[in-house]
């Protein structure tokens, strides 16, 4: 990494989307400066829309390096107009997805109309951003490869997953790391890649230590320039509709990701355990940060 990744100013950032506590939540949590986005739909908002929202907020950050934070990971699409955001900075980079889920699944009438959405939006930032490559970590999207030999995604991506300890094999992923084939990245933490003990999230999740996810950001950090980051997936906020369903159901899918069975809500109660997960969530939001952009 030469010394030049030094002189742009990393500016963090709490995105206050919707009616969504869990943004406010986090953003005050960190002292950071926060912007409101809204509004933003889960499964009705145009790409273009999103880029225009986006866009709309940072004007006036000029060059800065961002790092957003937000809460809920159904608003992880927001990642496609920060990567718009951050093309101002590099011509060609690497987008690095930790996440449980790939995030990449394509309906053809969403695709048609550019709806754009939590699970659908990693394709999108390959086809319209400086994005190069993508690299996932806690999850393969090996469904739409083996689906559409012209899958966005085939040939443009590589995969790790978490070994059973909680952590990646850091020499594979320095391995991977070097073939990117260029010097910057944007980094994207959905934390529902993490463990159960670690985060307070409202989808099915993966099996990361916090340690596991530290190690695998500072490989990145050591070899390339992170141009640009965003941490989502802490939520207490759902909805009685969705309770309701879970009640009737169990646990469901809607647009590719599982969402929690009416059990994990008690997650969501005011008890020592609770109020434990909690702060290691807000722990875990200020750690990553502070890793990114020191």
């Amino acid at each position: 990494m030469n010394e030049t990744n030094d002189k742009l100013v990393w500016k963090k950032i709490g995105l206050l989307v919707n009616k969504d506590l869990s943004c406010k939540e986090i953003a005050d949590n960190m002292n950071s400066e926060s912007k409101r986005i809204t509004p933003v739909g889960n499964n009705k908002l145009k790409a273009e829309k999103l880029q225009s929202l986006i866009h709309n907020a940072f004007k006036s950050e000029n060059g800065n390096r961002i790092l957003a934070t937000i809460g809920h990971g159904g608003y992880h699409h927001l990642t496609y107009g920060l990567c718009k955001r951050a093309d101002i900075l590099s011509s060609n980079y690497c987008y690095v997805h930790f996440d449980h889920h790939c995030d990449s699944w394509r309906y053809e009438k969403q695709s048609k109309a550019r709806i754009i959405n939590c699970a659908n939006f990693v394709p999108y930032i390959l086809e319209e951003t400086h994005a190069s490559s993508v690299l996932f970590l806690g999850s393969h999207p090996d469904l739409g490869i083996k689906d559409d030999d012209n899958y966005v995604l085939k040939n443009r991506h590589m995969s790790l997953m978490e070994n059973k300890a909680g952590h990646f094999n850091l020499k594979t992923l320095e391995f991977i790391v070097n073939e990117l084939g260029c010097d910057d990245v944007y980094i994207s933490c959905d934390l529902d890649v993490m463990i159960e003990d670690e985060i307070i999230t409202s989808y099915d999740r993966g099996s990361l230590r916090k340690n596991g996810l530290l190690e695998a950001i500072s490989v990145i950090k050591e070899k390339k320039r992170i141009i640009g980051a965003d941490i989502v997936g802490y939520s207490t906020d759902r909805s009685d509709i969705s309770r309701t369903i879970y009640a009737i159901t169990g646990p469901i899918h809607i647009e590719g990701r599982l969402l929690l069975p009416i059990k994990d809500y008690k997650i969501c109660l005011p008890n020592k355990d609770s109020i434990r997960l909690k702060e290691k969530s807000m722990k875990l939001y200020e750690d990553i940060a502070s890793l990114i952009t020191k």
